[in-house]
């Protein structure tokens, strides 16, 4: 019996990755991006490669400009030299984790909305942002940064 990972539609970083090329996850596009023609700038961390490459393609597929991390550390670099618009973060990394990134960003008075994803499903309560728990559909993913650079607003 195949398991959850392996079944077709949910997302697995190699299955994923050999369809994104090919197939768009655009899902809803940014009210304000399409009006103002400025794409909104998102920071994707995680240090799976594979999972950071899908996340950071389907983003742009919906019109979004991105920069990656591979983990808090690298993210607080990226933040010092650019201001973002909303960041996606894996909850589990090595280094600094993004639990840790979150609550220094917290201390911050104009931080951007995070979005955490990660396969703990006990998580969402004591992160300080969205949640969105592994494994979960691009769709979705687009669907909910839309929803919350919206809120931004």
């Amino acid at each position: 019996m195949p398991n959850a990972k392996n079944r077709p539609g949910n997302v697995d970083g190699r299955h994923m990755l050999r369809r994104c090329p090919t197939q768009s996850y655009g899902g809803a596009r940014d009210e304000a991006t399409l009006e103002s023609g400025v794409p909104n700038l998102i920071l994707v961390v995680d240090d799976d490669r594979h999972m950071r490459g899908i996340v950071a393609l389907a983003l742009r597929q919906a019109g979004h400009s991105v920069r990656t991390a591979e983990d808090g550390i690298d993210a607080i670099g990226k933040l010092a030299g650019e201001s973002f618009d909303l960041i996606v973060c894996d909850v589990m990394m090595p280094g600094m984790d993004g639990r840790t990134l979150g609550q220094q960003l917290a201390e911050k008075p104009a931080r951007p909305p995070l979005l955490f994803i990660s396969a703990k499903e006990d998580l969402p309560a004591t992160l300080p942002g969205a949640f969105l728990e592994k494994p979960f559909r691009l769709e979705v993913l687009v669907n909910l940064v839309a929803e919350l650079l919206k809120r931004r607003r």
